[in-house]
């Protein structure tokens, strides 16, 4: 049997493919037949054939049903021929889509980068070393006042980093003779190490008018073999010792039970509850005619995405996952995602946890307040991705989790495919979500610093139950937590 048409785990490849290329010949039709109009770029780039076609492809390339230069191709494709069809009343449409900026958009909508999957596999190998540190250290230099929190340290193939937060005030700005900037003080942190080499820092994440969290990498990199490494933060130093063990109470793995369509859907369900927005009942009550604005952009064309997943053979007809997909749409007020399957009350205890969470019927019963919590962990390798989880904190963007990520597959896929998804169980046994929402980015060599943002929040929880999946298994890992 030709390995093109069906591979190994039963992904029927040229039964995707043709039919991406039936949605797409489809939307040609609904373009040709609209009456005439000459579409903006603004109008463009939510246009309804553009949405779908994007949605559908982009699953299929993620479940590795369809080639991601095949279906970008099919989209450059639908172009040519959409421009064809155009009569001289609707030429500055066929204009608009053959502009090569438009095709390189819709490239990022499948892809996340408009490239396709040509990029260099990376190593498959996680940290060398992590170490948890959650030390607070006085910054005291010139005119920035504040506390930087250290995390974690990590030393990877691409060099070694501590993962950190602060709350700085101080001069924005700042260029000579003026006081330097608070950015500018996180540059000038320097550490020695147990041999007496010295190592300038160099500071790589976000930062406002108080809060910043990053990295700080050090210059050159230090030897693996250290134990321990001398901060000097302005007027203050602080000993930070690298020889302590990463402690997690249980690390589990199995395999998983869901197919690559079911896995796939469930990304969506968590990016979906994710976006759902949290008010007190006492909102509602006072104010009855409030109507939050709802993700229904991450619904759309949900019913021809899984359509799509079945033809393919990764999602079977008889799962339960697209009517508990339906049950989260509905029980959110998100109507036209076009589910057909019957609705069902048995969700996964993460949905349902978020669900009661955002009908609050279970309210908070403490604000989150700033904090942060160093911990260290690596977990094993899964789908080939090696993911360590350096340090939490919360502040303004939230609860924020600080981790790293190697082994991840070529340049041309999203992050939100390339990482495992990410559930956290707290102490009191509420579910919470994960999503990139703040600053961080590849540092190459298949590996990827990132802060992702923990939805809802967590209130200081003293311990915590991470859950990552992926297509062939699941993790979990419980540790403490010791907030400062």
């Amino acid at each position: 049997m030709d390995k093109y048409l069906v591979d190994n785990k039963g992904v029927d490849r040229e039964r995707a493919e043709s039919h991406l290329r039936r949605i797409a010949e489809a939307e040609l039709r609904h373009a040709v037949m609209a009456p005439p109009q000459v579409y903006s770029l603004a109008e463009l780039k939510v246009a309804r054939w553009t949405t779908r076609f994007a949605q559908v492809a982009h699953a299929l390339t993620a479940v590795g049903a369809v080639e991601k230069s095949t279906a970008i191709a099919i989209q450059h494709d639908y172009e040519v021929a959409l421009a064809v069809r155009q009569d001289s009343g609707r030429i500055q449409l066929s204009q608009l889509v053959r502009m090569p900026s438009i095709r390189r958009k819709a490239a990022r909508l499948i892809t996340g980068t408009g490239q396709g999957s040509g990029g260099s596999q990376a190593p498959r190998s996680g940290p060398s070393r992590v170490a948890p540190v959650g030390m607070m250290i006085p910054v005291r230099y010139e005119e920035v006042r504040g506390e930087l929190y250290v995390l974690a340290y990590a030393h990877t193939p691409f060099g070694a980093r501590f993962t950190i937060t602060a709350w700085l005030r101080g001069p924005v700005f700042g260029r000579p003779p003026h006081p330097p900037s608070i950015a500018g003080a996180l540059h000038m942190i320097v550490a020695t190490d147990d041999k007496g080499s010295t190592y300038q820092l160099g500071y790589s994440g976000a930062g406002g008018l108080v809060e910043w969290a990053g990295e700080l990498f050090l210059r050159p990199e230090p030897p693996r073999d250290i134990r321990w490494l001398e901060l000097t933060v302005g007027e203050t130093s602080r000993r930070i010792q690298l020889d302590q063990e990463a402690v997690a109470e249980y690390i589990t793995v199995q395999t998983s039970a869901h197919s690559p369509g079911e896995h796939y859907l469930h990304g969506v369900a968590a990016r979906i509850l994710a976006s759902l927005p949290l008010f007190p009942d006492d909102i509602r009550r006072r104010h009855p005619e409030f109507r939050p604005v709802l993700p229904e952009h991450l619904a759309n064309s949900l019913g021809h995405v899984i359509e799509a997943l079945e033809v393919a053979g990764v999602l079977s007809p008889l799962s339960p996952v697209p009517g508990q997909l339906r049950t989260l749409c509905e029980s959110g007020g998100i109507t036209g995602h076009g589910i057909t399957a019957t609705a069902r009350a048995d969700l996964p205890d993460p949905w349902l946890s978020m669900l009661t969470q955002f009908h609050r019927r279970k309210p908070d019963t403490a604000s989150p307040g700033e904090g942060c919590a160093g911990v260290a962990v690596t977990l094993p390798e899964l789908d080939g991705v090696r993911l360590s989880v350096l340090g939490l904190h919360n502040g303004e963007d939230g609860t924020v989790i600080h981790v790293h990520a190697a082994g991840l597959p070529d340049i041309g896929t999203r992050e939100e495919d390339a990482l495992p998804l990410l559930w956290i169980r707290d102490a009191e046994g509420r579910w919470h979500t994960t999503r990139r929402n703040v600053s961080g980015g590849r540092t190459g060599n298949g590996e990827l610093s990132s802060r992702l943002e923990v939805i809802p929040p967590l209130n200081r929880s003293s311990w915590i139950e991470v859950l990552a999946t992926g297509s062939s298994g699941e993790i979990r890992a419980g540790f403490p937590l010791h907030w400062r």
